[in-house]
């Protein structure tokens, strides 16, 4: 805590989930469906995320800050996922138990109610009915009487992602049926009063045939450039 900003730090070394029921080979280690190395050493981080909080009316507000009031970065180092048939279904089935079962009767007591419903006396207007040529008036108004107020170009709220590398790996117990790797995954959410810019960029992305001789190892590649870019304005109040 400073005079003129809040900064505040967390992160997480690292992070496995194992099935206890699956193993990789009849004698092997168990599976792990997540996956990340965990070390001692704290350069690094799998997850990171880091939030900032400015005074706008500070002095270095519109130069460090960048007119920035408030900033999440979240940042993911590597995460390795192996998605197992065996083991997936197994949880799906997991999941299904947890579920309450349906109460005796839901269809009579749904029928019952739409009845009530179709018999019970109509023609009353809804309230946002009566009066809309008044609530009209007064929209535009209100639409007239808009200006641009000095600080809408202060960001509220900035939003940050970035994914370093994504392994992505599906498989039985008996093959690898494919691999993917993605790398340099960047999102940002800029939140002001005027509008919400999203911009997302895509580095790198390899989808690996793992079959033994494969004519063509990689079916998929993009490396050393931007896969895509797509960025999106979208203006509060543009329509009136």
């Amino acid at each position: 805590v400073r005079s003129y900003d809040l900064c505040v730090s967390a992160y997480l070394g690292g992070i496995y989930l194992q099935h206890m029921q699956f193993k990789a080979l009849s004698d092997g280690p168990l599976v792990n469906l997540i996956n990340t190395p965990i070390t001692d050493d704290t350069a690094f981080k799998l997850l990171s995320v880091e939030l900032l909080q400015a005074n706008k009316k500070g002095p270095e507000f519109a130069t460090t800050y960048k007119n920035t009031a408030q900033k999440i970065s979240v940042k993911f180092s590597a995460l390795e996922i192996q998605l197992r048939q065996e083991a997936i279904l197994n949880i799906l089935d997991f999941a299904k138990s947890l579920q309450p079962p349906a109460p005796p009767g839901g269809a009579t007591v749904t029928q019952e109610v739409a009845q009530v419903s179709q018999s019970s006396p109509g023609g009353a207007p809804l309230s946002g009915t009566a009066g809309s040529g008044t609530s009209g008036g007064q929209a535009d108004k209100t639409t007239t009487r808009r200006r641009k107020k000095p600080g809408d170009d202060i960001i509220d709220l900035s939003l940050e992602a970035n994914l370093d590398v994504l392994s992505l790996s599906i498989c039985t117990s008996t093959s690898l049926i494919t691999d993917v790797k993605v790398k340099g995954l960047e999102a940002v959410v800029d939140m002001q009063k005027s509008k919400i810019a999203v911009s997302t960029c895509l580095r790198d992305i390899t989808v690996y045939d793992p079959t033994p001789g494969a004519l063509y190892p990689k079916i998929l590649a993009f490396e050393g450039g931007e896969v895509f870019h797509a960025a999106i304005n979208v203006f509060n109040g543009a329509t009136e």
